[in-house]
């Protein structure tokens, strides 16, 4: 097997950002699909493999320990994130032959940082930690790793603090969509044409509410001035219970204090209804961090603002990382006057992103040449 010419992608059979990944190369960056490939490993208990969802032209390979020379020749090595279901091998591939560093790249996210964060500042440095998916192979890795594949002026702060060391990034964004390629382009087309209306529709967060995240929503439509614009939110909620409390709150205030509004309830949907639901908003409150994507692709199609707490993850990379204009909020309350009263500036958020993922494709086609 000849891996030579490859540039390798370090994937587990329930990865969900691989084939994005790879479809917006292929189409964005015009990388040829015959010069990627994935290594599959095991991302639970069961074998998964013949499940994974996969890009036309793209090889996948199932991992054994018979290819790991192969594997060492290969252009690139990408790993999709690093946590203990892929450093193991990495560490492998490392100690075996440790000048793959100079071709290896982490694709960096938020939860990755966030955990490594996290144990610093409990511990003083980077130790083994199970409950944040954190072995040994994971330090050895990141106290030898020269590369990462994240926007610098995000990342590199707290990458630089944590390793005690500078790293070389390659200074880049997302560029996949939460859909491929082409059936965003399709999706585009007909947003082109559909308006968010007058209504405010609020997306409450990316990810499902917490006992916390109820208070919060209770503080901000408690004393909410509608000023006779309809209002709507539309809410991920999974727990009965929680959506219970949540209708208990909304039939409260109508009863009581005469606010009238609707709450879509999400549960688990397919990437298209998401898509769609999403972008028929007009606002979306993100939580400290994650939801990155989708808020990207928000403001990349112009379709509302993006509403984020100030001083936290989610807001320096948008307003710094990105360069757009949010509705940065200290509180609730003060966020619930935001909404009301500000508006931001949709096409230049639009133009912004456009502009920027040109020149991410640009990084990428270099990178994978």
């Amino acid at each position: 097997m000849s891996l030579k010419n490859k540039h390798i992608f370090i994937i587990t059979d329930i990865d969900k950002f691989f084939y994005l990944q790879a479809n917006a190369l292929i189409e964005k960056s015009k990388i040829k699909a015959s010069s990627l490939c994935a290594i599959v490993i095991k991302g639970s208990g069961e074998d998964n493999f013949e499940k994974v969802k996969k890009v036309k032209g793209v090889e996948y390979i199932r991992y054994d320990e018979k290819i790991i020379d192969d594997i060492i020749q290969a252009k690139t090595i990408t790993s999709m994130s690093l946590s203990s279901y892929n450093s193991w091998l990495i560490n492998k591939l490392i100690k075996t032959d440790e000048s793959i560093l100079d071709k290896y790249y982490i694709f960096i996210t938020d939860d990755e940082v966030d955990r490594w964060k996290s144990i610093c500042a409990k511990n003083g440095e980077l130790i083994a930690d199970d409950t944040k998916f954190m072995t040994k192979d994971d330090v050895e890795i990141l106290k030898k790793v020269k590369n990462m594949i994240a926007l610098k002026i995000v990342f590199e702060p707290v990458i630089s603090k944590i390793l005690n060391r500078k790293i070389n990034f390659i200074n880049t964004g997302v560029i996949f969509d939460t859909l491929e390629f082409k059936k965003h382009l399709q999706l585009e087309a007909l947003l082109s044409g559909y308006q968010v209306n007058n209504e405010f529709k609020i997306l409450y967060g990316t990810k499902g509410v917490t006992k916390e995240s109820i208070k919060e929503f209770y503080k901000f439509v408690s004393k909410l001035k509608l000023n006779n614009k309809k209002i709507s939110f539309v809410i991920f909620a999974r727990h009965p219970l929680k959506i219970i409390l949540l209708e208990l709150i909304r039939l409260y205030l109508r009863i009581f204090k005469n606010k009238n509004f609707g709450i879509n309830y999400l549960n688990h949907t397919d990437p298209l209804t998401y898509t769609c639901i999403v972008m028929s908003c007009s606002h979306i409150i993100l939580q400290d961090r994650g939801g990155a994507s989708t808020a990207k692709l928000f403001a990349k199609l112009g379709r509302g603002a993006l509403c984020i707490k100030n001083n936290i993850h989610n807001s320096y990379f948008f307003e710094k990382g990105h360069n757009l204009e949010i509705l940065k909020y200290n509180s609730i309350e003060h966020l619930r006057d935001l909404i009301m009263q500000r508006d931001v500036d949709l096409e230049k958020n639009s133009k912004q992103i456009m502009k920027l993922e040109r020149e991410w494709i640009k990084i990428f086609k270099t990178l994978y040449n």
